[in-house]
């Protein structure tokens, strides 16, 4: 028997206990773009800049965050201990056959609404592929995992906690579509 699961987004979060929450309901909060639920996922649309859902329940400190993307036309990142839209860590990951002519996985920090980037590779995954992404923060010091392999480091004293969530960046002439699945966090004491 098929269920229809147009409605029904799971994703775990990890504190001492696991807590099954759903995506776009009172725990998750829409910055900008445009999140729905198709299927078993959940589904960013960006044509204007930032796409961003933030998990509002708690702000992190030291935590594993980890979920599975399927950039589907550009690229499918991550919002990292996040005081708001315009200050806070990116994991942006962009595959190959992306419509932006590289590829690669790259962290970096807004501050203040400006971008730097500090730690990045190239990679060899594909567009339209699932790819599962872990980041690892603990203090300063930053691990990026593509499917559990490591794959870049970095260490940043900006911000010390905040909002986690995830986030796409697309133009009205290159928009991005991404498609994300079992979006899992854990504190780290």
């Amino acid at each position: 028997m098929k269920m229809n699961k147009i409605f029904l987004i799971f994703c775990t979060v990890i504190f001492t206990n696991t807590v099954n929450a759903q995506f776009l309901n009172e725990k998750w909060q829409i910055l900008s773009g445009k999140w729905e639920n198709s299927d078993s996922y959940v589904k960013g649309f960006a044509d204007e800049g930032d796409a961003i859902l933030l998990y509002q329940n708690q702000e992190f400190e030291n935590f594993t965050c980890s979920v599975k993307v399927k950039p589907v036309t550009r690229e499918g990142s991550l919002i990292l201990r996040a005081r708001d839209a315009k200050n806070c860590y990116l994991l942006i990951f962009v595959p190959e056959g992306a419509n932006e002519g590289y590829s690669g996985i790259a962290l970096g920090k807004r501050a203040k609404g400006r971008e730097t980037y500090f730690a990045g590779t190239r990679t060899k995954f594909k567009i339209d592929q699932w790819v599962n992404i872990k980041a690892d923060f603990v203090g300063n010091q930053m691990k990026v995992f593509l499917n559990d392999e490591l794959l870049l480091t970095g260490q940043d004293n900006t911000y010390k906690s905040g909002k986690v969530g995830l986030r796409i960046y697309g133009r009205r002439s290159k928009p991005c579509i991404t498609f994300y699945d079992n979006f899992k966090i854990e504190e780290v004491k």
